[in-house]
């Protein structure tokens, strides 16, 4: 509980004043929800100044009420009757006409009823430090003599084939050069083949077999990650709008040859949280544009007396009108009237504006003349209408440094806007794929140079406390998150730069120096590694070949029980959603343990911050409790069918795009119950390295590994089982006397079990554990090996129950940051793999 302030503005709207949780004293909005019944019967202009009590949850004022009074909640409005309830009566106006026929207000989203699993998750991935013995760091062994307590030989896997198997051929890959509207082919589509081998079998590269199993030791055994490049620059999340209120406009410009930002906030005042002083305009003025129905250049649209537009950039003369807009969220702006360039005619004042909807001219306020520099940030969200006009009628400028941090930060959000979107460009979107007449924004077309905050740059200044923190681009812009990913990752989890400190995956699997390794880097106040001016090639010295190698893989089942064929161009499948560490609520743990955040948290609250840690190592479950008949008929679209539950979630759904450059159709897959072998040949590992992957080789019935491409759709479920026949490991001891003596019979056989159970101790006994399977992160890789036990669907969030062609989720996101629980699937918290919903 707090105290707090009372503020009622001329428009009758509140406010409230108090000492947050943070020590700070702030101001916030008061939903009228939120407004005890009791207040809100008093006399509105009394409560100006009043002190009254509050709860503050997620930094925003709750429950405001008298002090030492109980909340009593407003009296809620009317229900609203269903779609249901309105078909076959009219509804009659208030002379008691029909409204049929009228424009009824728009509906609230489709509600999505029942729960799901997200396709990926998160094993922990706990601190090392401290951790010895053969789970902590060390010295690898060498290959240079069979060590006698060391252990050698081969292990005979057998792989079968639980879902689908994609294993395409990029050799063999059809790339359509043109649509064919036939087909629902786009140009750019590609199709793939199965990876055959000269009989025709399906071909499984030893290479990739070894990426899962190192994948799956790194985990069981907690090792340190192999690689962790790129998560050095912190991410952006798109800021709430509101908060774009408080942006002040700035322009970069050259004081006796040192760059400084100059701001520009209109003829208005500027508050200590950057928004306006109450009852004054926007900072910035309105520059008439665009057409709101498709984004098209406006009739209406401002431009200079040769007819051209305003450009970017350019210094210009205008009159200025006073609007204000009316409704649930009132504020008054400046807009553009008449414009010239600096030095033109821009002649006498224009008649005043028209009214247009809930916008008017203020009544008997002037109009202005000043000089200004425009700025276009291009058609970047949906019926967007204006762009802006930065200027200032103050006699000295108000000027701040441009310190380093704001570079840096500068540098690396600009970088984030283009990395996020880099595919989509390359793919011929033409703006944000969740939009429908928008166009990028220009710091994301902007390239290198846009980087750089130059002489003439045009931003917004974020402020905080009286303090510029931050600028952006934009508005309503991406802003980056306190801390970047790499920074809440425990040091003891870092790839290995040097012999000395191999985990265990690393001496067995091999490792390869990471740091310094060749990086590209345009920021020039960075930190890391890396240079302004192009690439820093320092390789990192230092290379292990570790102590397995896999061997060939051979296919025991006929070819034509082997591959399901789907012809030409093939199945389509549904479009895999792009990695979004982003979305914080999912990557960031409340400890480095890898706890999840709990629900409610804001967006900064549940952002990359210091203190937090990282959820783990990213997996993709088994997908559990499918139908009978998931997989049969492929090709046919059952998308928007539900079996038990279930939808055809690897099949996009059928459209005039079911095949475009957003998605690949695959010719073919390895049919489940497929059968395949290999031998694993190791030389000299200890007992609980040996033990690690006999754990992974030996798991419960109903485990599987995850392999091949699709994972996220439930592809790729494959079960491991060790041939016993066709494994031989023995010690350095017993292979020292067979040689030494040249017998015909093979050593005494290693006793698997007993190796199985050292590695079970020693991972017991190091994490401090009662039980072995009671380590998080041995809990959380046996339920991602046997997926969710309650056979919900799992499918990639989505604000509908059936999947979408387009695969858009982006609208789950928005309601799931509205905390519009009754709108949205909820993802499912389960032990030892775990997922947040909010």
């Amino acid at each position: 509980m707090a105290e707090g302030t009372l503020i009622v503005n001329a428009k009758k709207q509140f406010r409230i004043k108090f000492v947050n949780s943070k020590g700070k004293e702030v101001e916030h909005p008061v939903p009228d929800a939120e407004l005890s019944q009791s207040l809100k019967k008093e006399i509105i202009e009394k409560l100006n100044g009043r002190k009254v009590e509050l709860d503050e949850v997620g930094g925003q004022p709750k429950k405001v009420r008298p002090v030492g009074e109980p909340f009593s909640a407003p009296t809620p409005p009317p229900p609203v009757r269903s779609s249901q309830q309105q078909q076959g009566s009219q509804q009659r106006g208030p002379q008691g006409r029909s409204t049929q026929g009228r424009r009824q207000p728009q509906q609230s989203a489709p509600t999505v009823r029942g729960a799901f699993h997200n396709p990926y998750n998160f094993v922990p991935a706990l601190p090392r430090e401290g951790i010895a013995g053969e789970l902590g760091d060390d010295v690898p062994i060498g290959h240079h003599v069979l060590h006698p307590d060391r252990f050698t030989g081969v292990i005979r896997v057998k792989m079968t084939v639980k879902t689908p198997l994609l294993v395409p051929d990029a050799t063999k890959m059809i790339e359509y050069d043109r649509d064919d509207p036939q087909l629902g082919i786009k140009a750019g589509h590609k199709s793939f083949p199965v990876c055959v081998d000269a009989d025709g079998k399906p071909y499984i590269p030893p290479t990739s077999l070894k990426g899962m199993l190192r994948t799956a030791y790194e985990a069981v055994t907690n090792s340190r990650l192999a690689v962790f490049a790129g998560h050095e620059d912190r991410l952006a999340d798109r800021m709430p709008a509101r908060d774009g209120l408080s942006l002040v406009p700035a322009r970069i410009s050259d004081g006796n040859g040192e760059l400084q930002i100059e701001l520009l906030p209109g003829n208005s005042g500027i508050s200590s949280s950057g928004k306006p002083v109450q009852g004054d305009p926007m900072y910035s003025a309105w520059l008439p544009r665009y057409r709101q129905s498709d984004g098209s250049i406006a009739p209406f649209a401002i431009r200079y007396p040769d007819k051209n537009l305003p450009e970017d950039g350019d210094n210009v003369e205008v009159w200025l009108e006073l609007w204000e807009r009316s409704g649930n969220h009132p504020f008054d702006y400046w807009s553009v009237r008449k414009c010239v360039r600096v030095g033109g005619s821009l002649g006498s004042q224009p008649p005043q504006g028209q009214p247009r909807g809930s916008h008017r001219p203020v009544q008997n306020v002037a109009m202005i003349k000043v000089f200004g520099v425009v700025c276009i940030t291009n058609r970047n969200i949906d019926r967007k209408h204006d762009e802006r006009v930065f200027f200032t009628t103050r006699n000295e400028p108000i000027l701040h440094s441009l310190t380093d941090e704001l570079r840096q930060q500068w540098c690396e959000l600009i970088t984030n806007y283009q990395s996020i979107h880099d595919e989509e460009r390359r793919a011929g979107m033409a703006g944000p794929p969740a939009l429908n007449n928008s166009v990028w924004s220009r710091q994301v077309v902007g390239g290198l140079e846009v980087r750089q905050l130059s002489n003439g740059t045009l931003c917004y200044a974020a402020f905080r406390d009286g303090q510029m923190i931050a600028l952006y681009p934009v508005m309503i812009s991406r802003r980056l998150f306190e801390s970047s990913p790499q920074s809440l990752l425990p040091e003891s989890l870092h790839p290995a730069t040097s012999l000395d400190k191999l985990s265990p995956a690393d001496r067995v699997f091999g490792w390869v120096n990471q740091r310094g390794k060749g990086a590209y880097k345009v920021c020039e106040h960075s930190s890391s590694i890396r240079s302004a001016n192009g690439w820093v090639n320092q390789r990192g010295k230092g290379a292990y070949k570790g102590n397995v190698r896999i061997g060939p893989v051979t296919c025991h089942t006929p070819k034509e029980k082997a591959i399901e064929p789907f012809g030409t161009p093939g199945l389509p499948l549904a479009i895999l959603g792009q990695p979004k560490p982003q979305q914080a609520r999912f990557y960031v743990a409340v400890s480095e343990n890898g706890e999840t955040q709990r629900k409610g948290l804001g967006k900064e609250q549940a952002g990359y911050s210091p203190g937090k840690g990282l959820r783990g190592r990213k997996v993709y479950p088994h997908h559990n409790g499918l139908p009978n008949g998931h997989w049969d008929n492929g090709v046919q679209d059952r998308t928007q069918q539900s079996v038990a539950g279930h939808v055809q979630e690897y099949r996009r759904p059928d459209s005039d795009k079911v095949r475009d450059n957003q998605n690949r159709s695959i010719q073919g897959w390895v049919k489940p119950g497929t059968e395949f072998t290999f031998d694993i040949h190791v030389t000299n590992l200890s007992k609980v390295e040996l033990g690690a992957l006999l754990w992974i080789l030996s798991l419960p019935d109903n485990h599987f590994h995850r392999f091949g491409g699709g994972k996220p759709l439930g592809f790729g479920s494959v079960r491991l089982e060790i041939d016993s026949a066709n494994t031989h490991l023995h010690d350095g001891n017993d292979w020292k006397q067979t040689y030494s003596t040249l017998a015909d019979a093979l050593p005494n056989a290693a006793d698997r079990n007993a190796l199985i159970q050292d590695f079970r101790d020693a991972v017991r006994t190091s994490y401090g554990s009662a039980s072995f399977e009671d380590v998080s992160f041995i809990a959380a890789w046996l339920k991602m090996a046997s997926g969710h036990a309650d056979n919900l669907p799992t499918h990639y969030p989505r604000a509908q129950l059936r999947p979408d062609p387009d695969g858009k989720n982006f609208k789950w996101f928005t309601l799931n940051e509205g905390d519009t629980q009754e709108s949205l699937g909820n993802l499912i918290q389960d032990p030892g793999l775990t997922i947040i919903d909010k």
